[in-house]
């Protein structure tokens, strides 16, 4: 019988999900990260996000919003948030950007679940600026519980 659930390690680093698509996006902006990151192997249980943008000077009430869109067959996505999809579905975390500074920002988003199938990062810019043409990225950090 088990008596304790743990985590099972620290978290892992699965890379960067979003980059270059993060580089001068607008304001209100889309950007839609990697192709499908499988989870069919791992079937890791946790997720987080480190999202880092570089040096900008946000509006007040500046943040990004973190979305995750999943394929339950590992291949078959739904439309990721956009312009005219809102995605309210597929948040996973709204992540206040620190505005009494210029300096480069570095964000750590709540835990979140993810399924056991392919994944696709997207996130949306609501930072009253353009983001910068360089030094962008969302990497992905997973963990898992253990039944002892």
């Amino acid at each position: 019988m088990a008596n304790a659930i743990k985590w099972e390690a620290i978290w892992t680093s699965r890379g960067n999900v979003i980059t270059t698509e993060l580089n001068s996006l607008a304001d209100g902006g889309f950007a839609t990260g990697s192709s499908g990151i499988a989870n069919g192997t791992n079937l890791d249980q946790y997720a987080c996000c480190e999202i880092t943008l570089a040096a900008l000077s946000p509006s007040a009430g500046a943040f990004v919003t973190l979305y995750v869109s999943h394929a339950p067959d590992g291949s078959t996505y739904g439309d990721p948030p956009s312009a005219t999809n809102p995605g309210g579905e597929m948040s996973v975390a709204v992540c206040t950007v620190e505005t009494t500074d210029s300096d480069a920002k570095v964000i750590t988003t709540p835990i979140f679940r993810i399924p056991p199938s392919g994944i696709k990062f997207t996130l949306k810019n609501n930072c009253g600026v353009s983001l910068a043409s360089t030094g962008n990225t969302v990497e992905l950090f997973t963990c898992n519980d253990e039944v002892q």
